[in-house]
């Protein structure tokens, strides 16, 4: 119900969502905002190749030319926001929505967020430059999500095409999928758990 309200507001009163978010911001800020303060902690404990940045760190036009740069195939199941540098200006905003430039030295090569809300839950996507696909990036993004909401105190959701294979492959390989619904679109709507040992 929640999540079908989100998604009319964003798509039909986007003055709504913009009002929305930013008391949603305020609000996560202020019950979360000792523990944000500690995910600069995870993201210079990754063992990888890559560099994670907040996107609050990138220049929006850098961010812009990395979605820019993708081909159309890449926002066939993926469209959670603008792309454009006004959007993404005003997303880098917004203390509730966690966002994360993954670089090849000063190349952006993985982008990744996590739309979280006051009440506890976050939800999440990601995308990975066309032609570093295949390093393990988007493995290693889902791993530092689940470890910044663990760290933070939230339940992690996702929507998955069952078309997007490879999506659901990733995501299947660091956490256990719970389906809550099938979405009129044919969407998967799953909360991430951790692993079963």
């Amino acid at each position: 119900m929640l999540y079908a309200l989100a998604h009319f507001l964003r798509d039909y009163c986007p003055f709504i969502w913009d009002l929305v978010d930013v008391l949603n911001s305020f609000l996560f800020s202020l019950r979360y905002g000792n523990k944000l303060k500690k995910i600069k902690g995870v993201l210079t404990g990754v063992d990888s190749l890559y560099v994670i940045s907040p996107i609050s760190e990138c220049r929006a036009s850098d961010l812009a030319a990395f979605f820019d740069a993708q081909p159309q195939e890449a926002f066939t199941y993926f469209h959670p926001h603008g792309f454009d540098e006004e959007s993404l200006k005003k997303l880098q905003g917004y203390s509730a929505f966690l966002a994360y430039a993954v670089k090849d030295n000063e190349k952006i090569v993985g982008y990744f967020f996590m739309r979280s809300f006051f009440h506890g839950k976050t939800f999440i996507g990601r995308m990975v430059d066309y032609n570093f696909r295949g390093k393990g990036i988007a493995k290693m993004m889902n791993r530092v999500t689940f470890d910044i909401a663990q760290l933070i105190g939230l339940r992690v959701f996702q929507t998955i095409s069952i078309k997007n294979i490879s999506s659901l492959k990733s995501a299947q390989a660091e956490n256990e999928l719970r389906i809550i619904e099938t979405l009129p679109n044919g969407d998967l709507y799953v909360e991430n758990l951790p692993k079963k040992k």
